[in-house]
């Protein structure tokens, strides 16, 4: 995470990855161990709202500060604005995929095990990030993040969770 900030707000900056750092590819177990559902609209612009289609790595942001004991209790701002439809290709996550074959010292995988043959072909990145200056409410109208503090959380399906945080003043 990376923050700046500006007269106009609070630019803040989130990248999440999964990352085989070995030399050899690996096979990894489907988990689906998260410790929050993001529901698509907390950070994953082209994220899911079902179990069959969640991302494999995620981020998103509470407003708040929140410790790994009570990160289930946040309340995740909406980063995704709702009156935009968005052109999204097939991820990882797609079709409930029983595992995942990532490639040597990449954040590259493919899925495999999935629901009816629905696997995406080829490899994919793991990443998920952007720069996000603010929140949606659900009439659409965007909001820069008021004074506050805040909390960054990073997670992926095998249960792996980073907190971070920042505050506008």
């Amino acid at each position: 995470m990376n923050t700046s900030s500006s007269a106009t707000g609070v630019n803040v900056s989130v990248f999440a990855d999964a990352y085989n750092p070995s030399s050899s590819a690996i096979n990894i177990t489907s988990a689906h161990d998260y410790a929050i559902r993001l529901n698509g609209t907390e950070g994953e612009i082209c994220g899911a709202d079902t179990y069959a289609q969640d991302p494999t790595v995620g981020f998103a942001i509470a407003e708040g500060h929140y410790a790994s004991s009570n990160v289930t209790e946040a309340r995740l701002l909406n980063l995704v604005n709702p009156n935009v439809t968005y052109s999204c290709p097939l991820y990882l996550g797609y079709g409930n995929p029983t595992g995942f074959l990532f490639q040597p010292m990449s954040d590259f995988a493919a899925s495999y095990g999935c629901d009816q043959q629905m696997c995406m072909s080829g490899n994919a990145s793991t990443a998920s990030g952007g720069t996000v200056t603010g929140y949606w409410n659900q009439g659409g109208t965007f909001n820069s993040f008021p004074k506050g503090s805040y909390t960054v959380l990073a997670e992926d399906e095998w249960g792996a969770l980073v907190l971070s945080y920042f505050t506008v003043s």
